[in-house]
């Protein structure tokens, strides 16, 4: 391998970050790992790492966690890898990820987490090698297959949202990182798997790795579900700047007068609680995230 730093997939739920996994975990010797959430559920929750009783309580939550219990890991062994180096959550993090795959005798390892792209700065900084790959996927389809799958139509303004706020995440990243940071498109993996998974091992320093693994496999047998045109004006209406800005053009769907009278008296109103309880969600957990990460001395933004 010419490479082996972390490798992190982040974005939203489909949004193809499994399918990634899984391209990823045909080359020799990666470790791909998921929803461990150890940096949005411990990161600087118990101060100075430095301090033996703040290791000891953080320890103990982690490995209760069943996404850490997966990873089988060896306390003692990172208590005592942990006091060898630098105090930080980040190492410790890495920690727990690196014994797992010596364990299975991998030389590189990474994480598939929802969310993770809002702590790139501090994961960038800890580790030079490491590398965020953010998968985005058109909001419209995104938000017919969480329907499809049982999601109530009131959350579309929660998801347009979530959405949003995770494409700017997209784009400010890839602007701070282009080197360690990559936007990668739902619909371009799909219909160009070998061409982008080139464009992907080479952003990680790996030799091109040919797949072996059908669309059936990947992708699932079921053409993917239809929207209709209301909900399509309503993510349009929300979130057309951010769509304009990753590839994504609007369809503007001509409306009858029943359906723009639906939208504007029954889905605008429904789903604008949602796009606010969500904005005001991620503002609390970012303002969260910024003043435990400052009270520790953190970048957060990079």
């Amino acid at each position: 391998m010419s490479d082996d730093g972390p490798i992190y997939i982040g974005g939203l739920s489909y949004s193809g970050k499994t399918q990634l996994r899984l391209l990823l975990l045909e080359r020799p010797g990666v470790l791909i790992t998921r929803r461990s959430y150890m940096w949005p559920r411990y990161a600087w929750r118990f101060g100075d790492l430095g301090r033996d009783e703040n290791l000891a309580r953080c320890l103990d939550v982690m490995i209760a966690s069943p996404g850490i219990r997966a990873l089988d890991p060896d306390r003692a062994g990172i208590e005592r890898e942990f006091r060898a180096g630098s105090p930080t959550y980040a190492r410790l993090f890495a920690l727990f990820h690196a014994q797992h795959a010596r364990r299975l005798g991998a030389q590189r390892w990474g994480d598939q987490l929802g969310g993770i792209e809002q702590y790139a700065a501090p994961i960038l900084a800890a580790d030079p090698t490491a590398r965020i790959i953010h998968m985005v996927r058109d909001p419209r389809a995104r938000l017919a297959e969480l329907l499809h799958a049982g999601r109530r139509p009131g959350v579309a303004g929660w998801e347009t949202q979530q959405w949003r706020q995770s494409m700017r995440l997209a784009v400010d990243n890839h602007e701070k990182y282009p080197r360690r940071y990559q936007v990668v498109r739902y619909e371009d993996l799909r219909g160009d798997t070998e061409r982008i998974m080139r464009e992907v091992w080479a952003f990680l320093g790996e030799d091109d790795v040919l797949t072996s693994r059908s669309d059936a496999t990947l992708w699932g047998s079921e053409a993917q579900p239809a929207m209709d045109a209301r909900l399509i004006a309503y993510v349009e209406r929300h979130a057309a700047a951010e769509m304009t800005g990753l590839g994504y053009v609007p369809v503007r769907p001509i409306l009858s007068q029943r359906e723009r009278f639906l939208l504007n008296f029954i889905d605008a109103p429904i789903n604008r609680i949602g796009l606010a309880a969500r904005g005001f969600r991620r503002a609390n957990d970012r303002a969260r995230v910024e003043r435990t990460a400052r009270s520790r001395g953190v970048a957060v933004h990079g």
